[in-house]
């Protein structure tokens, strides 16, 4: 994976002739994506939940939101999402948890909420 600006990573994929699993690969080329924000190493647990916090506000709102942590193997997706083990820096899951039933108690409605997330 290469990030190519704020907005586009490419990724190294391979190309094979045919169907299936058994296909021969025959190419490898760069696949672009266009995202809505792409965040390198240096963004912090804080500056991570910050550029996201409005995604807390429109679930408040009612809205869809998501987000989608992607990179090879230890370059820090879990740590992003989760924080440390130990609690001391929280991930963007918990604050987003912290910011969003602040919302909710704030307007008193007395409205059930549901939540979910998944780790694939």
């Amino acid at each position: 994976m290469q990030v190519l600006s704020d907005q586009d990573i490419a990724v190294y994929k391979r190309k094979s002739k045919g169907g299936g699993s058994s296909s021969l690969p025959v190419a490898m080329a760069w696949q672009p994506y266009c995202l809505d924000r792409v965040l390198g190493p240096s963004v912090r647990q804080m500056g991570l939940f910050l550029q996201h916090e409005h995604l807390v506000q429109a679930a408040a709102d009612g809205l869809h939101t998501g987000v989608l942590a992607y990179g090879p193997v230890g370059s820090g997706k879990t740590h992003s999402i989760c924080g440390t083990r130990d609690g001391s820096t929280p991930g963007l899951c918990l604050r987003s948890a912290d910011k969003l039933l602040g919302i909710l108690h704030a307007r008193g409605n007395g409205l059930l909420t549901r939540a979910d997330a998944a780790r694939i």
